[in-house]
């Protein structure tokens, strides 16, 4: 992996000056004119209610322009392919108009592929080009988008699933008995006053930079195979050993598809939430730790943050590949296989999965060239978790960990700011994951006692929106009264 000593100014300007998206733009009314995929009107988003705790339903009134997603996928019998159809509803919720939409295919840089063989523009046949690459696809309108103006784009796509974890460590494959399906359909990017956020993905970290979004996904399935997905079952079906399962999840920043012929289930709840912690039968100790540790790690969050918005969350463990021991979806986290038996790892892995349903998803932000927003976090909300369960030795145990770790590359004064791929493997582990909490740490020194009150406000008012780096600092400066500009540029700023 190659250091790099000396980054692009230039970019990470560019990147930083993205502003904070606090409301989107006021939009026209909602055109419902024309057939949806799986029924129902664009506007009519009551299907999503009963994935939301009570608490966190307004959502549904406080998005408008929102994307909404219809998709249709008939998995192959031996779970290898899949023919997906897709309907989008897109806003505009920019300033200016838009002459081309652009969609990202992930299974083309994760081992597998994916083809689009057909698309239309509000039911009319469109034109599409593929961007060098192979990820990236460019649909021209037939005309400019105006600000608050809506499109439906339909879509028809196969894609081929690979049977090694290698090209997506394990995220994106079926592969020792488990399926998964990491952003397996197409989707569109963010679009923000830099334009299309088109970043090629890094070597490491994660590899989506999405809106919050609303999600109706039909499943057409082998009958024996135990689905898990972002968001609740709506209604099931089996005819002839072919199992058909509507999911609705929203709001969300992806959705996520995954299962197993052999999964058993081990259940629990914590409030208007139930977790559910997936299994093969050799993880079943693991599998019971890793139910425990959510539950615990859900009355924390809930306590200090804001209540978890959803009624379900899942576990399932991944067969990981690549040094990778768990990664985070809407409503779901994956686990490493290789750790169910690792306990004070995979508490801490737990924990940590279940704060990004707090960081990455309620709050977002560009995890590909300011990763720190909400790894840093996460990883500084893990430590409140081990504060909370096991007291002050838990708290100490969570700091002298990051400071090991940072000391892994000598406790160097390398930001905690720049994109993932400006950091080698081993910085970005140290950096990233180590001293970045520790900055955290310091940032709740500077402001004392009321941090606590300002971080769970900072997550109460940025639900579903982005978060930039230039917009944290000064959020953060706003409430407090201060200005932290000296503690941003020794930790935070290149």
């Amino acid at each position: 992996m190659c250091v790099m000593t000396k980054w692009s100014k230039k970019l990470l300007v560019a990147c930083s000056a993205v502003v904070l998206l606090l409301a989107p733009a006021a939009c026209g009314p909602r055109d419902t004119t024309g057939p949806t995929l799986l029924g129902g009107a664009w506007d009519d988003l009551s299907v999503y209610e009963a994935g939301l705790v009570p608490g966190e339903r307004a959502a549904l009134e406080t998005l408008p322009g929102a994307s909404i997603y219809h998709i249709d996928l008939t998995l192959a019998a031996d779970l290898l392919s899949l023919e997906g159809k897709e309907q989008v509803r897109y806003t505009n919720r920019e300033t200016v108009s838009l002459n081309d939409i652009y969609f990202q295919l992930f299974p083309n840089v994760n081992g597998g592929s994916s083809t689009i063989t057909d698309l239309k523009v509000d039911g009319k046949e469109a034109e599409f080009s593929q961007i060098p690459g192979f990820r990236d696809f460019r649909v021209s309108l037939p005309k400019p988008l105006a600000p608050g103006e809506v499109v439906t784009l339909e879509l028809v796509f196969t894609v081929v699933i690979p049977a090694s974890p290698a090209a997506s460590s394990g995220l994106f494959a079926f592969y020792n008995d488990i399926l998964s399906l990491d952003t397996v359909y197409p989707v569109i990017p963010v679009y923000d006053q830099t334009g299309w956020r088109l970043n090629p993905p890094p070597p490491y970290g994660d590899k989506t930079f999405l809106d919050a979004s609303f999600y109706r996904v039909r499943v057409n399935a082998p009958q024996d195979l135990t689905l898990i997905a972002s968001g609740y079952e709506v209604e099931r079906e089996v005819n002839n050993g072919t199992q058909t399962v509507t999911f609705a999840a929203g709001p969300s920043r992806d959705f996520y598809l995954g299962g197993s012929g052999s999964f058993q289930k081990l259940t629990g709840t914590v409030g208007g939430t139930t977790v559910n912690s997936y299994f093969l039968s050799e993880l079943n100790e693991g599998a019971k730790l890793s139910l425990d540790v959510t539950r615990d790690a859900l009355e924390s969050f809930n306590a200090r943050l804001g209540t978890y918005p959803y009624t379900e969350l899942d576990i399932l463990p991944l067969a990981l590949q690549g040094g990778g021991i768990g990664m985070e979806y809407p409503g779901v986290f994956g686990i490493s296989m290789g750790i169910y038996n690792l306990d004070l790892v995979l508490e801490t892995t737990v924990a940590h999965e279940t704060g990004h349903q707090w960081f990455y998803n309620a709050v977002g932000n560009d995890q590909i060239n300011q990763p720190w927003i909400d790894e840093s976090l996460t990883q500084y909300v893990t430590g409140l978790y081990f504060l909370d369960v096991y007291g002050d030795p838990g708290w100490e145990y969570s700091t002298g960990d990051w400071q090991n770790r940072w000391d892994r590359v000598g406790a160097a004064d390398i930001p905690i700011g720049m994109p993932a791929a400006y950091y080698s493997s081993l910085e970005y582990g140290a950096i990233v994951y180590s001293r970045g909490p520790l900055f955290f740490v310091e940032l709740a020194e500077t402001l004392g006692l009321s941090f606590d009150s300002y971080l769970r406000k900072y997550y109460q008012e940025h639900k579903w929106e982005i978060v930039t780096t230039d917009g944290f600092q000064d959020w953060f400066e706003d409430i407090s009264s201060q200005n932290l500009d000296a503690l941003f540029e020794e930790w935070v700023l290149p």
